[in-house]
């Protein structure tokens, strides 16, 4: 059994991981509140750093429950779970909604619609031509009709 000292050092050790943990969390939250926008943030991945950080809590109450110690993994693991879910409310909050969704470009001018990257074959009068479209909406200089995108 190790000694008490070593003890109080590691659960001091793992309160400080929320500390650290949050150091992590700041620079993404603060891009997300200033941006306003989590268009290029996985949902996916942070839905399962939730059932990920759920998980590590549901453990941390069964070890408080079968030894009697273990309050610090609590309290560790359930601040990670909430910095996971502000964050999760953050993507969700900031997510664009719909197809017709409103974007910035570099310039700072809106577009409507996801960018595109589109390489398509064009024949027009025998001649095969490779197109590469970037963007919003453009037009081939032998096609009548708007080429947009996908």
């Amino acid at each position: 059994m190790p000694s008490d000292w070593v003890v109080a050092v590691a659960n001091t050790c793992q309160m400080a991981v929320p500390v650290i943990s949050l150091s992590a969390y700041l620079p993404q939250w603060i891009k997300l509140i200033r941006t306003r926008s989590s268009r290029d943030i996985s949902l996916r991945s942070w839905c399962i750093w939730t059932v990920s950080a759920c998980f590590a809590l549901f453990y941390a109450v069964v070890q408080l429950w079968l030894n009697g110690r273990g309050w610090p993994l609590v309290v560790s693991t359930a601040l990670g779970l909430l910095f996971v879910l502000f964050t999760l409310f953050l993507i969700l909050r900031y997510r664009p909604k719909g197809k017709g969704r409103e974007i910035s470009n570099k310039k700072g001018r809106k577009a409507t619609g996801a960018p595109s990257l589109r390489l398509s074959a064009v024949f027009r009068g025998g001649q095969r031509k490779a197109v590469l479209e970037i963007g919003k909406r453009v037009r081939h200089p032998n096609l009548s009709p708007p080429v947009g995108p996908l």
